[in-house]
């Protein structure tokens, strides 16, 4: 691996880091660690920043020393999309400074009790910290490996699209894959409440210690709290402690974050808590990163967008295998004939709401069923002719509103066309609803009545009634076949 001298060229100037931050004002302070603090500027060359400053404690330089030039060094070269960009670096007049991409949704522990995370967002976030750890187990070079070392929810950064990146790499150890215990370290260094039990005993430091301490995270996530609460002297204080004994009981889901009991289905819940709580579990007996992986991404396709609990793949196989039952009741009395079609599937949907992890994911279950689809959003990078070209061309149509779908004209345009369509060419309509309820898209109130005020001031009135009538349509359909796919 290459050393500090060889990453000079990332060097930035203090000078620059404090024009900045305002001389490193108050008002530009955003969080303060054991590290020593962090800012957020602006700067000319790099835009919205974070900046890392070192504390200047006696006796602790070579310490700190070690862990700044670590940092530096490993992720000026080894780099992930889940992995936080390290933009340079400030050495001079004994700071030691870390510079970073901005994240804007700041780190994951500020958002654990929080109602608007839903647990769509948060398991997708769970599988971008896997497959940032997997990338440092596994993938960084052949025969190299790298253990993070202080994997905790306040290391996890989330960008503006709730995209997790793993920070914080001032404990990281790199060494060979074929090694079963990596580093032996006299006096463990991790965070309480996180640090893996066989590494605080034993010191030995290997990609199960990270394992453990992700795994903490994972109930953190799904309990909607810390793993360290010190209000509480009882059972309460530590998340793993409660964790073990609703586990034994079979209780677990007595301490799920409420906000997300609706939310969650039965065959997710089960999925996420048991790889979760395997990672608790001592030595060999936890899973390795990417056996966690597949069971969060099982997990996630096991988690309907909807009310009901249908997962991934058994909503493709209910788009293969039950769709002349759909048809036959979508369908009206003037339905043409069957046709030929290029695409078995169109999914309609609002990127800035769903983002592309679940759209992947549900692409993905799709593709296994053998179900050619075509994938559509709002993001304006679209030529207009060949999408309308593909809704006609396709068999079914998966909508899936979301709370800002009305916000988009593109969206209910495209709507619009579709309803159409499904009268014209027999297609069979399929809406979703992430993170929204039918009644409020069939009558436009809540956020979709905010949407329409707003293109009230803009659009023609004969337009925003077309778009009114296709909502109501279309999520009148859900009485009829939402149900029916749940139950199958």
């Amino acid at each position: 691996m290459s050393s500090i001298e060889d990453v000079n060229h990332l060097h930035i100037p203090l000078q620059e880091l404090s024009n900045a931050t305002n001389g490193f004002s108050k008002e530009n302070l955003i969080a303060k660690g054991g590290f020593g603090k962090v800012y957020n500027g602006v700067s000319e060359k790099h835009g919205k920043i974070a900046i890392k400053m070192f504390y200047l404690w006696p006796g602790f330089g070579g310490q700190r020393d070690l862990e700044f030039k670590s940092e530096v060094v490993l992720l000026s070269v080894y780099k992930h999309e889940n992995i936080v960009s390290l933009l340079g670096f400030c050495d001079e007049d004994g700071q030691k400074i870390l510079v970073y991409k901005y994240e804007s949704k700041d780190s994951l522990d500020q958002h654990l009790d929080s109602p608007d995370l839903t647990w769509i967002q948060r398991l997708q976030i769970c599988i971008d910290v896997a497959r940032g750890l997997q990338y440092l187990h596994d993938d960084v070079e052949p025969q190299r490996r790298i253990l993070h070392g202080d994997v905790k929810s306040s290391n996890i950064l989330l960008d503006e699209k709730w995209k997790a990146k793993i920070s914080d790499f001032g404990l990281s150890k790199m060494g060979n894959a074929n090694m079963q215990s990596t580093f032996l370290i006299s006096g463990a260094c991790s965070t309480i409440g996180y640090i893996d039990p066989d590494y605080l005993h034993t010191g030995h430091l290997t990609q199960k210690s990270d394992v453990y301490s992700f795994g903490v995270v994972l109930f953190e996530v799904m309990c909607g709290r810390l793993t360290r609460v010190t209000k509480y002297n009882d059972k309460r204080g530590y998340l793993t402690t409660l964790v073990k004994i609703h586990w034994g009981r079979k209780t677990l889901d007595e301490i799920i974050y409420a906000d997300l009991h609706k939310q969650i289905n039965k065959a997710s819940f089960l999925t996420f808590s048991s790889i979760a709580y395997q990672c608790l579990m001592s030595g060999n007996e936890r899973p390795t990163i990417k056996e966690v992986l597949e069971q969060l991404e099982k997990a996630l396709d096991n988690q309907l967008v909807s009310s009901g609990s249908v997962d991934g793949d058994h909503f493709a196989a209910h788009l293969r295998g039950q769709s002349r039952l759909l048809a036959s009741s979508s369908q009206s009395s003037h339905d043409p004939p069957s046709q030929s079609w290029n695409y078995d599937v169109f999914i309609s949907y609002r990127e800035a709401d769903i983002g592309n992890k679940f759209v992947e994911h549900l692409y993905n279950a799709l593709l296994r069923k053998e179900v050619v689809t075509f994938i559509d959003d709002d993001t304006g990078a679209r030529a207009g002719q060949s999408i309308l070209k593909a809704i006609e061309e396709s068999h079914i149509i998966i909508i899936l509103f979301s709370r800002n779908y009305a916000s988009s004209s593109w969206c209910l345009e495209e709507l619009a066309i579709i309803m159409k369509h499904r009268h014209e060419r027999g297609q069979i309509i399929i809406p979703v609803f992430y993170d929204v309820e039918p009644s409020e898209v069939r009558s436009q109130t809540g956020h979709y009545g905010e949407a329409f005020t707003m293109h009230e001031l803009y659009n023609n009135n004969n337009k925003i009634e077309s778009w009114r009538q296709a909502l109501k349509k279309a999520a009148d359909l859900s009485e009829r076949h939402s149900r029916a796919m749940v139950d199958g």
